[in-house]
């Protein structure tokens, strides 16, 4: 009712062999996000910004993104520009804080999320610092 098709051994490292290999192609599916400044400093009632650029593989250079940022305190704005880059590209977070912005540090989300059928979300930190 079986056959031997060979020793649990030869299966064993065959396996092995292929498991790292799986795992490389996963890796190189995915990008990175660089933020330039990870702290942003800025007044109460004034503006800042910082540069967004990514790391990616070759097969995703022409890909577009959407961009978004959470954590915002209450009275500040964010902007992208440009708002769906090109991972071969960056973009630029202007941030601008009202009067009446809370002093004080928060750290923020930059998320960027592929424009595709099976969209790929990465994630970086970012601490925006309101001073008085």
């Amino acid at each position: 009712m079986y056959r031997k098709i060979g020793s649990v051994a030869s299966v064993a490292f065959a396996l092995v062999l292929a498991a790292p290999a799986v795992a490389a192609v996963a890796a190189s599916d995915t990008f990175t996000i660089d933020i330039s400044r990870t702290v942003v400093t800025v007044p109460a009632g004034g503006q800042g910004s910082t540069v967004i650029r990514f790391t990616e593989p070759p097969k995703l250079e022409d890909t577009r993104v959407d961009l978004s940022v959470t954590g915002l305190p209450a009275g500040v704005t964010a902007n992208f520009f440009p708002p769906k880059p090109c991972l071969c590209g960056s973009s630029i977070l202007a941030l601008q804080t009202s009067a009446s912005t809370p002093v004080g540090a928060t750290t923020l989300t930059v998320t960027a999320v592929t424009r595709s059928t099976d969209p790929i979300t990465v994630s970086a930190p970012l601490t925006l610092s309101v001073t008085g």
